[in-house]
Formats: C-alpha cells, sequence, structure tokens
C-alpha cells in the first residue's frame, strides 16, 4: 500500500506539478492529501514491521500509531471530486497523453490512475477486516489489546463515514443555495450560507394561490418564485 502512494506521488502527482499541464487548483483536487497519507504510512509501516519481527502485538500499534487514520476524512469527502476533476482533465489530450505514459510505466505495475486513487478510500475497512481476522487467531493474552484495535478501527469508521454525509449534505445545500436569487437576479448564497448546513425539506407551497417554492433550512426558511434564467431554473426571493 505505500508503494501504491508512492507510485501516485512520485509518478502521477509530482511530475504534474512539475510539466504544468494543468493548474495547481487541478492537481490538488485529483491528489488530495495523498502525500500526506503517504508521509504518515511510511511511519506506520515501520514502526509495523519493528513490532512484527519482535513477535509483539500488532493491535497496539493501530492504538499507538493510528491516531492519523482520521486523516482520511478529507480524501474521502474528495474522492468524488478528484474523479469528476481527473475525468474532465482527461479531456485535454496532453494530460490525457501524460497519464497514459505513467501508466506505462513498470513501477504502476499495469494499474490505471483511477484503480490507484480508489485505495485510500478501501484502507480503513480493510484494516478493520484484517484486524478481525488477527483476532480470530490470537492468544487470550494478546485477544484484548487486538480486540481494542479492532473497536479502534471502528470507531474511525463511523467517524469517516458520518464526516462524509455531513459532506454530502453540505454539498447539496450548496447546490440548491446556488439556485436562489434576490430580485436583481444575483445569488444570495452569501447571505443563506451564513449559517445553514442542512436542508430539511423543500416542496411547494401556496401564496394567496400562487406557487412558491419552499426551502426549509436547518437555520433559515426561504419561499422564491420559479423563474427560468438561461435555460436554467433558479427561485427569486422577495
Amino acid at each position: 500500500y505505500v508503494k501504491a502512494l508512492n507510485v501516485i506521488v512520485s509518478v502521477f502527482q509530482r511530475p504534474l506539478q512539475d510539466e504544468e499541464i494543468i493548474g495547481s487548483k487541478e492537481v490538488s483536487a485529483v491528489f488530495c492529501d495523498v502525500e500526506q497519507l503517504l508521509k504518515h504510512h511510511r511511519i506506520f509501516l515501520s514502526v509495523l514491521k519493528s513490532e512484527i519481527c519482535a513477535w509483539n502485538n500488532v493491535g497496539s500499534v493501530f492504538l499507538e500509531k493510528g491516531f492519523f487514520f482520521r486523516d482520511y476524512t478529507g480524501y474521502v469527502n474528495n474522492y468524488n471530486n478528484a474523479i469528476s476533476t481527473l475525468s474532465w482533465c482527461m479531456q485535454n489530450p496532453l494530460f490525457a497523453n501524460f497519464i497514459q505514459a505513467c501508466e506505462r510505466k513498470p513501477s504502476v505495475k499495469k494499474m490505471d490512475l483511477p484503480s490507484l486513487l480508489i485505495m485510500p478510500i478501501q484502507r480503513v475497512p480493510r484494516y478493520r477486516m484484517l484486524l478481525g481476522e488477527v483476532l480470530k487467531y490470537s492468544s487470550v493474552k494478546d485477544a484484548e489489546v487486538v480486540q481494542l484495535a479492532v473497536d479502534h478501527v471502528n470507531e474511525i469508521t463511523v467517524f469517516i463515514n458520518e464526516q462524509k454525509r455531513s459532506a454530502e449534505q453540505l454539498e447539496r445545500v450548496c447546490a440548491e443555495v446556488k439556485r436562489i436569487v434576490g430580485k436583481n437576479g444575483k445569488s444570495v448564497s452569501r447571505l443563506v450560507l451564513d449559517s445553514p448546513s442542512k436542508l430539511l425539506h423543500k416542496g411547494t407551497v401556496f401564496e394567496k394561490g400562487r406557487p412558491m417554492h419552499l426551502f426549509l433550512f436547518d437555520t433559515v426558511l426561504v419561499l422564491g418564485k420559479e423563474n427560468r434564467v438561461k435555460g436554467e431554473t433558479v427561485y427569486k426571493i422577495k
């Protein structure tokens, strides 16, 4: 896994930054937090190898060094954006040729970039599975620590999933708010997004017999009249 992260960084990310085929914003979107994860996992791997060679309990490594697993939150939350950005950038022939040339390098071992980018998504759940297998074969003495490690990884998995749901919810809120405009037709996103993070309900209501679209956020209620502007639906508030 560390080798795969290193391939992402050394074969794809850093050369892309040097070549400047795409902008730094797009590079950051595709390779969000990979370098940080690589840094943490190199240390984690070193400690894990030492403990295994000494026949020590691997569960203790997860308890003492696995604090950084929470850093996966940023990567997981950005993953869909990373893949969509990569797909968009592949429309650039120079970028597509560069990626394909990188994928042909021996160190990549016939994997494509999307296959490499999904590996961090699978990593923490895989630790949970692997620790579960270790637990099955642990002695009574070691089982307690391994169980604590399993619980620790489970807690982090729940945390990451909750953060992912929150990020998706906020993304949906942003998408709806972008369609809310004022009398002048300009977006009121800044005004509305000062506090709400959840869209609780949306639908049609009637005000004096006229249909209005209702947005019920967690901190604000918005009523807007549906309009079509340049082929897009917007909701104009009073």
